[in-house]
């Protein structure tokens, strides 16, 4: 303790030291005066985190807000007037003017541009219908620390929402214990189409394209269709570059537990002499080898990622038409632990602290193992309707196909040589989807704006191999109406309506003949919101809905070796529609200085709730012994609050913390639900300074993150019990390196800095082995920009 003692007081005589270094070599500058506050939506009264503050008589002191909204103009000359112009992708762009006299406080209110807003539903889904919820963003610096992380990596760093693992190499993302299909991921604004239900089929999506991730919870049925039950994944793409002159970014990223390195690129251009053509390329590579424990290497859990992705468009004022192509190519290994040949062993690997196959190192991805290969191609494009400036709506149409080719390779090979020497996989799925969406945005007509809509999916799956899931044709139809009045400053009600159809038609052999049953569903969703400003300081969101989804092809027909989850399961046909009611409700209070606080209580109803319920017994098939599944239906609660604080304590010092919980009933048989989150809590410190000379921006900072025991789980429901609480240490370091006007950003960071040996719940693999252990990381993003004056040009 005495030593702990003497560092902190260290550190604290350090900053204090810099602090009074720096402000008195502001106090000799001749303009020393500052500009400080918050940029606030003026509809919903919530900051605005990334708005953009343009200085136009000193453009190289214009900033971004940061992720609470809130701004600071350093270097501002006394007397002087300078004239700001505000921008936020959700709202009208406005001007205002300042006067320095000393240093002032000053908040900024950005109206909503009501066919500005309906411009980002077409390329990244997120529309007003999302203000009456809550949502949580990852963009800028914190999307930059993250880079190298999967989706669901980057996901589970914010409340409420958590990872469902099947392995080390392989996640997704859970929000509220939904996931999969209850989760609808909008990549670069359209809906991802693949083999999506299996618990082991990561969204093939490539985080390094994203300029922002936005998770939004609770149900949005009625803007997005009827899966979105659980809440909406918004990873949208940087608009394309509307500047003259050509800009981009080299991305770097290196892990220490599986040796993993990334590389990514992306290059943009707008065109001096024909200003309204811009394109972008992005690329990335990755590979990592074997993961490792505290104690032991996993045999065969590497990966490996090739991707790119080409946009173009043509954007006018009243006219837009733009073309994005993407590729995801990834090979997966799957732990070859997790693959047993008898019942004996199963029991014994239960049983066993570590796995008895082992290995060391190594780049090579063996037998069990996926290839995926996911395309996407869209065109969209808007008109404007109507004259005004603010009673202009837009018409806007989007068209995409995506094509998603997925092969399951079994751990051994078949016993015929000559099958054997071919290396075919036991498992080829091949998946093509067409989605076409309609919508009209008809502006603000006095206190109202709103939007209606109509979408339309033809989807159509084929299997090559041994039986799991049969092939099928799928067809969905939506139509949607939302509307938004402003009652005044303080209240806006939001209600919207939407109804869907869904016509299923399955092929498979049985008995020696092919039938083709068709499952047909229908319903209708609805919601109802407000966004109340309780005073300057507080707000209120409230939203309430009902929300519903037909049974996925695998919860109605699957039946065998579910490959990649190393599991049997068996559907049941005879399922219904699951239906679900929900309301949440978010409190956000603020002091417009150093505290914020947010908390938000959900409560789900559910009608109907599918779920893979564990069999009595493992099954013993000619493939080896596997933890058994049979799909059931029952009706259920979900219930919990998600909690962030944020306490600004010192110029560079904040302390954060976060909290979830969340209580999950089968109502049916009055006991707990499975495979559910257990209870957590993170508190963290971070550090941040904004520097001089060539290292500016500055940040450290280290979290604690404790997670509960799930003890809420049926009495001998499972074949393993839940795993013990757990407690992991993260940390990272970083900040900008700047050689003239050049900017480095540099980073580093540890997750299990302590190397604790532990196993996670929902982990689908924390039946044969432990977590992964200590994992250290190292990011470099070189961003360039060349204009058309520059000598480079």
């Amino acid at each position: 303790m005495f030593v702990l003692r003497k560092a902190i007081a260290a550190c604290a005589c350090l900053f204090v030291f810099t602090a009074v270094s720096a402000q008195r070599t502001d106090s000799t500058a001749a303009c020393r005066y500052t500009c400080s506050g918050t940029v606030y939506d003026l509809d919903s009264k919530a900051p605005l985190p990334l708005a953009t503050l343009l200085v136009k008589e000193a453009p190289e002191k214009s900033v971004y807000a940061d992720e609470h909204g809130h701004y600071q103009l350093s270097g501002l000359c006394a007397g002087k007037t300078y004239t700001l112009v505000l921008r936020h992708l959700y709202c009208e762009s406005f001007s205002d003017s300042i006067t320095i006299t000393g240093t002032l406080q000053r908040d900024f209110y950005l109206p909503h541009f009501d066919h500005q807003i309906s411009e980002v539903v077409v390329h990244a889904h997120s529309s007003e219908g999302l203000a009456t919820q809550a949502r949580q963003e990852i963009s800028g610096s914190e999307l930059q620390q993250k880079s190298g992380q999967s989706l669901g990596e980057m996901l589970s760093s914010k409340s409420g929402v958590t990872m469902l693992q099947t392995g080390s190499s392989v996640s997704k993302p859970v929000i509220h214990g939904m996931h999969s299909n209850r989760i609808l991921i909008l990549n670069n604004g359209i809906r991802q189409e693949g083999q999506q239900w299996g618990s082991e089929h990561a969204p093939e999506i490539d985080p390094f394209i994203a300029e922002r991730i936005t998770v939004v919870k609770g149900a949005n049925a009625v803007r997005y269709g009827s899966d979105a039950i659980a809440g909406v994944v918004l990873v949208e793409a940087p608009d394309l570059r509307d500047s003259a002159g050509i800009g981009g970014a080299v991305q770097l990223a290196g892990f220490s537990n599986n040796r993993e390195g990334n590389v990514s690129a992306v290059i943009g251009q707008n065109f001096r002499k024909l200003p309204a053509l811009s394109w972008r390329a992005q690329g990335t590579l990755k590979q990592g080898g074997n993961y490792r424990t505290p104690n032991y290497w996993l045999n065969n859990s590497g990966r490996r990622e090739n991707n790119f992705s080409l946009t173009a468009g043509y954007n006018k004022e009243n006219f837009s038409l733009e073309t994005f192509y993407s590729q995801f190519n990834t090979s997966v290994g799957i732990f070859s632990g997790s693959h047993i040949g008898n019942l004996t062993d199963l029991y014994n690997a239960f049983n066993s602290a570590q796995p008895a196959e082992q290995a060391g190192f190594s780049y090579t991805i063996g037998r069990p193992n996926q290839e995926i290969t996911h395309e996407l191609l869209k065109v969209k494009s808007f008109v404007r309707t109507g004259k005004g400036e603010y009673r202009k709506g837009k018409l806007q149409l989007v068209y995409a196909r995506q094509y998603n080719m997925r092969l399951e390779y079994d751990k051994h090979k078949p016993l015929n040589d000559s099958l054997a020497a071919l290396n075919l996989p036991e498992l080829k799925y091949e998946i093509t989807t067409h989605t076409t969406d309609l919508t009209w945005d008809h502006g603000a007509v006095g206190r109202f704006s709103g939007s209606v809509g109509m979408s339309g999916m033809f989807q159509q799956n084929t299997y090559e191999g041994r039986y799991f899931i049969p092939n099928y044709r799928n067809k969905t139809a939506g139509l949607f109406w939302i509307e938004r009045m402003r009652i005044d400053t303080a209240l806006t009600l939001e209600a919207g309506v939407r109804g869907d159809y869904k016509h299923l038609q399955v092929f498979k052999w049985e008995n020696n003949v092919v039938i083709s049953p068709v499952h047909q569903f229908s319903n209708i969703s609805g919601t109802l919101g407000l966004v109340w400003q309780v005073r300057d300081h507080m707000h209120v969101l409230v939203n309430a809905g009902s929300a519903w989804r037909a049974p996925g092809v695998n919860e109605l027909y699957s039946d065998g070796l579910h490959h990649g989850a190393a599991a049997i399961e068996t559907g049941d046909r005879t399922l219904t529609t699951e239906k679900a009611y929900s309301l949440i409700t978010t409190v956000n209070w603020h002091n417009h200085k150093n505290l914020e606080t947010e908390i938000s209580a959900y409560y789900m109803l559910f009608d109907g709730f599918i779920y893979a319920q564990p069999e009595a017994e493992p099954a013993l098939t000619i493939r080896g012994a596997f933890p058994a599944f049979q799909y059931v239906q029952t009706d259920a609660t979900l219930k919990g609050v998600d909690a962030n604080a944020s306490w600004r304590f010192t110029k560079q010092f904040t302390c954060n913390v976060k909290a979830s919980l969340l209580r999950a009933r089968n109502t049916g048989t009055n006991d707990w639900l499975q495979l559910m989150p257990a209870d957590r809590i993170e508190p963290g410190l971070r550090w941040k300074s904004d520097g001089k000379n060539h290292f500016r921006n500055w940040y450290a900072g280290t979290s604690v993150q404790f997670v509960n025991k799930q003890w809420r789980v049926p009495y001998n429901s499972d074949f393993v019990p839940p795993p013990a609480a757990y407690t992991l240490v993260n940390a990272e370091a970083g900040c900008s390196l700047f050689f003239g006007k050049q900017e480095i950003e540099i980073g580093i960071s540890a997750t299990n800095l302590l190397n604790a040996l532990y196993r996670d719940y929902m982990d689908r693999f924390r039946y044969y082995t432990d977590a992964t252990g200590r994992n250290i990381g190292l990011r470099i993003k070189v961003p360039f920009n060349v204009s058309p004056n520059s000598k480079q040009n």
